[in-house]
């Protein structure tokens, strides 16, 4: 289940950043992998212009931003859970994010 929120929220922010592109230049590319343990995701999209951030991370630019900003946030929650790796960066017009999870023993976590 914690993968389908992982994959659902981080494909929906890409889909969304695809939809703001120039008609037919939106792209996005999701690759998983799996070594022994580890899962390694990696969800590339192409970006109209950089992301917002702040000390705390990526910024909402929804209007309605008390009701948003809860996908990235969710992710780092669940990554945290299986002791894993969150790292996102901006390169030629595209937006990576990476995330490595170790499938072996999640870590206690209530939320």
């Amino acid at each position: 289940m914690d993968l389908c929120i992982i994959l659902g929220n981080a494909l929906d922010n890409a889909l969304e950043a695809c939809e703001k592109m120039p008609c037919g230049q939106g792209r996005m590319v999701l690759n998983l992998s799996k070594t022994g343990e580890m899962l390694f995701i990696e969800i590339k999209n192409t970006i109209y212009e950089e992301p917002v951030k702040n000390s705390e991370g990526l910024v909402t630019t929804k209007k309605d931003k008390a009701s948003h900003g809860f996908g990235l946030k969710t992710i780092q929650q669940l990554k945290d859970k299986y002791d894993g790796i969150l790292d996102y960066k901006t390169e030629g017009g595209w937006f990576v994010l990476r995330i490595n999870l170790n499938l072996k023993d999640p870590v206690n976590y209530d939320r």
